[in-house]
């Protein structure tokens, strides 16, 4: 078939350059994860091969420098996804135009034993360190009323919405997205119900706020509680008092508006030091109130099975891998029963 394709003798680079990248920022702005892969193109040398030149052969020796790179410099398995995407992206496009007969990136699966044994380690690091840093039953109940009375300079977020955020996140597990997309109409304090239908993100492109549906297993019921009711109905008045209720959005600046959900990532170490959290205490970020609620309720002994239901995760071994720490209280509590239990008497 090659009297079918375009006869040329752009590289690799050059097409990416004259054809691809034009073509991906009608899709997203020249994110980090672009901008990433295009540097490995240059720094593999890749980008200088002819495009009619790119085989599966080609393509292994490039993925297994890039094993080394992410090895070396310690980048996440997230990162290398986004990295395969745009290669596929890339070859399907110029597979579209003709430039090219087949993508052979796709199933190619090139990882050595030692990466993925590197990536095992790290990962059980990273998972120990989370498990240092979540909140304690102590802590929540501690750290949680110091939001009632934070004290902040004047600000275009007034300090009611800080305490509601961290109740809520605390209370519900719910991700910073869909936090920051609550509507008052989500709440039926009647049948003490939260549905999640929604997530606020940041638009990369236009820098606007886009309203987007949650994956399929994250739209979910949730009950809530007398501290869920208090606090929607303390914003329902605060609301009201302001004139921004007819918005809906439970989150909203003091001249009304949707909050950026980037704010509550970049300001929450910052505020949780402004109401007194020793800085050695602190949730480093949002996602980790909802690592604190999943947490505590595998401390409170419930099963992997009812955990999962409440994340809305659908895979229960995402629960199990990144959400249900061992608390060091508890880690005691099982030290000292099986002490209990093998104790002889004298």
């Amino acid at each position: 078939r090659s009297y079918d394709l375009v006869e040329t003798d752009l590289s690799l680079g050059m097409f990416v350059q004259e054809y691809w990248l034009d073509q991906r920022a009608e899709e997203v702005e020249h994110t980090f994860s672009v901008k990433s892969f295009v540097e490995l193109l240059k720094l593999t040398g890749l980008d200088q091969k002819p495009l009619s030149k790119i085989n599966r052969a080609v393509l292994q020796r490039f993925w297994l420098e890039v094993d080394q790179f992410c090895m070396k410099n310690e980048r996440s398995d997230s990162f290398r996804s986004k990295l395969r995407a745009n290669m596929n992206s890339l070859l399907d496009f110029a597979v579209q135009n003709a430039f090219i007969e087949e993508n052979y990136n796709l199933n190619l699966r090139v990882r050595t034993a030692r990466s993925r044994k590197a990536d095992d380690n790290r990962q059980r690091k990273d998972l120990f360190e989370k498990a240092k840093n979540i909140w304690s039953v102590d802590q929540v109940r501690k750290y949680l009323p110091l939001f009632r009375a934070l004290d902040r300079k004047k600000q275009s977020v007034d300090p009611i919405m800080w305490w509601a955020f961290f109740n809520l996140g605390i209370f519900t597990g719910a991700r910073k997205g869909e936090l920051a997309g609550l509507k008052f109409s989500d709440f039926d304090l009647e049948k003490r119900t939260l549905t999640i239908q929604r997530s606020a993100v940041v638009n990369d492109t236009t820098r606007s706020i886009d309203i987007r549906d949650p994956k399929s297993s994250s739209f979910g019921t949730l009950h809530i509680t007398n501290e869920v009711i208090e606090v929607i109905q303390a914003l329902f008045l605060y609301h009201e008092m302001n004139g921004t209720i007819d918005n809906d959005y439970l989150f909203q600046y003091q001249t009304g508006g949707l909050v950026y959900p980037d704010y509550w990532s970049r300001m929450f170490k910052r505020v949780q030091i402004q109401a007194g959290i020793p800085e050695e205490e602190i949730l480093p970020s949002c996602h980790y109130m909802r690592h604190t609620h999943l947490s505590l309720l595998a401390y409170r002994g419930y099963s992997m099975a009812e955990i999962q239901r409440r994340a809305r995760h659908s895979d229960p071994r995402t629960t199990a891998k990144y959400y249900v720490h061992i608390l060091e209280e508890k880690d005691l509590e099982m030290a000292e029963r099986f002490s209990d239990l093998i104790k002889i008497e004298e």
